[in-house]
């Protein structure tokens, strides 16, 4: 496929005109523009490039000859007036380069598909150890289990996917208890067993089998110390174990219809996987276990973890039932509670955006109170020891709750897609897009820098940066909420864009459902090939706001009236057509009858929202809550000049 990017650029001209340069992911497309549209002039000239440029093309665009001397009145300057890619506008706001620089931009040649926000959260678990009794999950000390604090700790987090072992007969009461409010399991399989045992091992998860996800195999076998299969420990033997448990699943009829994970191996490259052998038809998922040392981010390691669980199961898809940081930051390899929480947003967001089918957090508690970090195996948990909430858990929970979809369809409806651009995010970045059965959308966006010194075992501190999220169009209502503190960090509304402060961690950009447009009642005035369009509303007292809307100085209709209510989000459509000049063109609206009685009422006149010929206009709402005209203004690009470039 051939693909147009069209790029509009002006200038300041002084001892020359700007010059810049385009390059397409990586390659540089035109040579040196020379730009002679004279931003002054409110002119804008287009360059027009074609090549086979991809979905998602990096574009960047450089100012290259600057020669301002520190005179304010010699000043040359470029400026970028947007982007048109396979006929998508990428670019709402003009961008100015003031001295030699590039800004990069990543373009989109559609609307992003989403997923669905349910989907995301049933596909996150946490490993939990219901027959530690020895730990915080029993009565340490005790014989019994710590039901009450595991199934708070599990509801505080919103999450209900378990991996757990084979019920036992003390176990099972709790898995009942919790099957009943909601919970499904990955039920790991013991490390020994064998061709008879298998039967027996398999009839104990009968009481819980309505309950279950997934069937796993053995776990971690070339470092568990009593793995056997019928008496050997090779890994031949493993695979045989596998193979066995997948037939034997499939042969259960009340396990049949669940997944069967591939078993796990533990600290090696990819020639451990290989001496498995192909397991793909032993199993519905390939399945890893991921952690993550040296104070890492979570993407420096995950990738090519997954490519090793593809060794073994490569016709499968992967699932990961094992992986977080250990928050014990005085010991080698932990992190602090902080940054352990960081690290698990992004850890999250990336495996779903590798594709992976489930995501379980090692673990949910913290097996033993270690208040002087001696020991990372009891730093692993959500919770502390006692159930106390790490800053993880408080994150996820906030997480959960801002994903919540409540809708009867949530889990089967078909997502749609968005329009949007990002610009400014960092290489380490990235973005996943989620949709609600409501038409919400929730865009996260977050970048992953290193924040761990492993070395002095402190924190570092990221730099924040301004990212643009860039919309194909108005949007209702925009609302940014930050899941580490679960604090909505801005809400906006009829815009087109929104900044970003991004960090270290994930954003969730809630893109609202659009509002109705009601009631009808303004259509169209005015004649010509082009359209602005108006979307207008209300406060009534004592009668409808009117008004008259003249384009560059000529009124266009006669006195129109507005019936929308403002306070309710109703708009009405007002489409002035016309014949528009290449250039500036100014559009005046003329409150005619503000009334304004002290305690009593006001009359106001809102032009929410703005457009020309489907482009946002930038500055095209007003609130008109006096009686006198407002104006705002848009370009007609000039005529493009001839295309460059070929592919």
């Amino acid at each position: 496929m051939t693909d147009t990017l069209t790029i509009y650029l002006s200038g300041d001209a002084w001892q020359g005109n700007p010059e810049a340069e385009v390059n397409v992911n990586g390659v540089n497309v035109g040579g040196v523009l020379d730009v002679a549209a004279i931003n002054a002039q409110d002119d804008v000239q287009a360059f027009t490039f074609t090549g086979n440029f991809g979905t998602r093309p990096v574009v960047a665009v450089s100012y290259l000859n600057d020669p301002y001397t520190g005179t304010p009145a010699q000043q040359q300057n470029l400026y970028l007036d947007g982007f048109s890619y396979d006929n998508v506008s990428q670019l709402g706001d003009k961008k100015a380069y003031y001295y030699d620089q590039t800004n990069t931009f990543t373009l989109s040649a559609s609307a992003t598909p989403a997923i669905r926000a349910a989907a995301f959260k049933s596909s996150l678990g946490v490993d939990v150890h219901l027959d530690y009794w020895n730990t915080s999950y029993g009565l340490i000390g005790g014989t019994g289990g710590n039901e009450a604090l595991v199934a708070r700790s599990l509801a505080y987090l919103g999450i209900t996917n378990l991996r757990v072992g084979v019920p036992t007969a003390q176990t099972l009461p709790e898995m009942e208890a919790l099957a009943a409010s909601g919970a499904k399991f990955d039920v790991l399989m013991p490390s020994t067993s064998s061709s008879s045992l298998l039967t027996s091992q398999l009839a104990a998860i009968a009481p819980i089998a309505s309950a279950v996800m997934a069937v796993e195999g053995p776990n971690e076998v070339n470092l568990t110390s009593d793995f056997s299969w019928n008496g050997s420990s090779t890994l031949g033997a493993a695979a045989a174990y596998q193979s066995a448990l997948y037939a034997a699943v499939e042969a259960t009829p009340d396990l049949a219809k669940d997944a069967v994970y591939s078993l796990t191996l533990g600290g090696v490259g990819a020639s451990g996987y290989a001496g498995l052998g192909n397991l793909s038809a032993a199993a519905t998922d390939g399945n890893m276990h991921v952690y993550y040392q040296n104070g890492l981010p979570p993407a420096s390691t995950l990738q090519y973890a997954l490519g090793l669980a593809t060794t073994s199961t490569p016709s499968d898809p992967t699932v990961i039932t094992e992986t977080n940081y250990t928050s014990a930051p005085m010991i080698s390899g932990s992190v602090s509670v902080d940054v352990q929480a960081r690290y698990d947003l992004d850890l999250l967001m990336d495996a779903t955006k590798d594709g992976v089918q489930a995501t379980f957090l090692y673990e949910l508690l913290d097996e033993q109170v270690d208040p002087k970090d001696t020991n990372n195996e009891d730093h692993f948990g959500l919770f502390n020891a006692d159930g106390t909430p790490k800053e993880v858990a408080t994150a996820i929970h906030n997480l959960m709750a801002t994903l919540s979809d409540t809708g009867s369809a949530a889990s089967t409806f078909t997502p749609g897609a968005l329009a949007y651009t990002i610009s400014g995010l960092p290489a380490s970045g990235d973005t996943l897009l989620m949709e609600k059965s409501n038409g919400a959308f929730d865009l996260v966006v977050w970048a992953e820098p290193e924040i761990w010194n492993a070395k002095t075992s402190t924190p570092i501190a990221a730099t924040p940066r301004a990212t643009i999220v860039q919309f194909a169009g108005i949007q209702s209502e925009v609302k940014v909420v930050d899941p580490l503190t679960g604090n909505t960090v801005s809400d906006s509304f009829k815009v087109s864009s929104v900044v970003l402060s991004v960090t270290d961690h994930p954003l969730i950009v809630e893109v609202e459902p659009a509002a109705v447009s009601l009631p009808a009642g303004l259509s169209t005035v005015g004649a010509g090939p082009n359209v602005v369009a108006l979307n207008l509303s209300e406060d009534a007292f004592q009668g409808d706001a009117q008004f008259t809307v003249s384009v560059d100085g000529t009124q266009v209709g006669g006195t129109m009236t507005v019936t929308a209510s403002h306070a309710a989000g109703q708009t009405q459509l007002l489409n002035i057509d016309g014949t528009f000049g290449a250039g500036k063109h100014t559009v005046a609206v003329d409150f005619l009858n503000d009334l304004y009685t002290p305690g009593v009422g006001d009359r106001n006149l809102y032009v929410t929202s703005s457009s020309y010929n489907g482009a946002a206009i930038t500055g095209g709402s007003l609130t008109l809550d006096s009686a006198g005209t407002q104006t705002m203004s848009f370009i007609n690009p000039a005529q493009a000049l001839p295309t460059v470039g070929a592919g």
